[in-house]
């Protein structure tokens, strides 16, 4: 795909698809080459435990492109939904499933980070404060907890789906800095340039200010409701670069970041999570699984729906031989290996 729209381009070829293109990008070639080598380079980072030789050299090809990855928020790619609401909206407002989690007022409330009333709503039970509920927690009647943070701008008045942006990009560079590929600059400096391109996507102020914070971290979780789900805050990294830290820290920086800006991107977060163990989260405290899912690891992967079951059953059977592990949500997939982060 990138090599066929370089041609176009570089043929000065007219776009075959702006009348039909539902993304934000209107037909813009170029657009397209950079969203398609950005995606390169998060599918490159994906598979840097198990092949980290390819991992090394599809990131680097993907950052040396003639048209190169996303750099600016005007790069992001939406998708524009035939519906009048987004659809986190539905999943929080209409059906009153969704809420802020714990690890975000932890996380975020430690920071005062102010991306916080861009994502999510005060609480109406208590005004002013932003509230979560844990993750894995102890709840009984859903009401008690219905009047805690829902989400917020982000969602609430945009049906535009954010599919990738810019800082994520910067976020993978980073990274791949830091383990010495050859990312077009320094951990720091792309570390520093996610965070900004962040605030800037969201068109907020003060992230200069944020950026150099060496004191702030996560703070405790307190549920003013259940108190047995309040715990202690983990994620103990500021925000602030620290050359003197081990790389082991860094990547806990860089990837806190990462899961903060791509809100509200969760399965982003999770293939992040499963692949570095960070952010740490707060650990679950209501393990229904039977034993088949750690409560020190959480879920690995997603079972194979029963469509799949019912209607492609050799196929199955073949899914679950590669698998190397009884389809349940405690098996590994093959690039998520329990190994080093270096």
């Amino acid at each position: 795909a990138v090599t066929e729209l370089t041609k176009r381009i570089d043929a000065k070829e007219p776009s075959s698809f702006v009348n039909t293109d539902r993304s934000t990008y209107l037909g813009d070639y170029e657009k397209w080459v950079r969203y398609a080598n950005s995606l390169r380079l998060r599918l490159a980072m994906r598979i840097v435990k198990v092949n980290p030789a390819l991992a090394k050299s599809e990131a680097e090809k993907a950052i040396s492109q003639k048209f190169g990855v996303m750099t600016a928020a005007s790069d992001t790619f939406m998708v524009v939904k035939d519906v009048t609401q987004h659809p986190l909206r539905v999943a929080s407002y209409e059906y009153n499933d969704s809420r802020m989690s714990a690890d975000m007022e932890s996380i975020m409330g430690g920071y005062n980070d102010p991306r916080m009333k861009v994502y999510f709503a005060t609480s109406e039970q208590y005004p002013g404060e932003y509230k979560g509920i844990r993750t894995g927690g102890i709840l009984g009647d859903k009401t008690l907890h219905m009047k805690f943070s829902n989400f917020g701008k982000v969602i609430k008045d945009d049906k535009q789906v954010v599919w990738m942006n810019a800082a994520e990009v910067y976020f993978l560079r980073a990274e791949g800095a830091l383990r010495g590929w050859n990312m077009g600059g320094d951990a720091e400096t792309l570390y520093k340039a996610g965070i900004a391109a962040s605030f800037d996507q969201l068109s907020i102020g003060g992230a200069s200010d944020y950026i150099a914070n060496n004191v702030n971290t996560a703070k405790n979780y307190v549920d003013p409701i259940a108190p047995f789900n309040s715990g202690l805050a983990v994620n103990k990294v500021t925000v602030a670069w620290d050359n003197t830290a081990t790389n082991e820290v860094k990547l806990q920086k860089i990837i806190t970041q990462k899961w903060i800006a791509n809100f509200p991107d969760g399965l982003e977060a999770w293939s992040d999570h499963r692949r570095t163990g960070y952010p740490k989260l707060l650990p679950i405290l209501n393990n229904q699984s039977g034993g088949l899912i750690t409560t020190e690891f959480g879920v690995r992967r997603i079972n194979f729906v029963q469509t799949e079951k019912d209607g492609n059953p050799e196929g199955l059977k073949t899914g679950i031989a590669k698998l190397g592990g009884p389809d349940n949500g405690g098996t590994r997939t093959w690039w998520d290996v329990n190994a080093p982060n270096f």
